[in-house]
């Protein structure tokens, strides 16, 4: 970022142009990390599905258990602010809640 002459007010932003190395590789890092959250999550339901069947010695189906909600947290967004200093368009991305 200091490279760039990018200024942030919150530590924990991570900012880069998309097309920097530092931008390509914190889009992977992010996808690569929001695939295994996915399976991660996809996994727990389906082991917790099963150990229901089997407390209760019948099947997951029959226990007509669905997921309520599902929703990814920490995951990067692509989005244009202006940077009044440079008078020119900036690319960061930043970690949603």
């Amino acid at each position: 970022m200091a490279r760039d002459k990018i200024d942030t007010n919150d530590r924990q932003l991570a900012c880069a142009r998309i097309a920097s190395q530092e931008g390509q590789d914190y889009l992977k890092a992010m996808a690569c990390a929001a695939n295994f959250a996915w399976v991660n999550r996809s996994s727990m339901t389906f082991l917790v599905r099963q150990a229901f069947a089997k407390m209760f010695h019948t099947t997951p189906d029959d226990l007509d258990m669905h997921l309520v909600y599902d929703v990814s947290h920490n995951i990067a967004k692509v989005s244009m602010a202006f940077c009044a200093q440079a008078c020119t368009f900036v690319t960061c991305l930043s970690c949603q809640p």
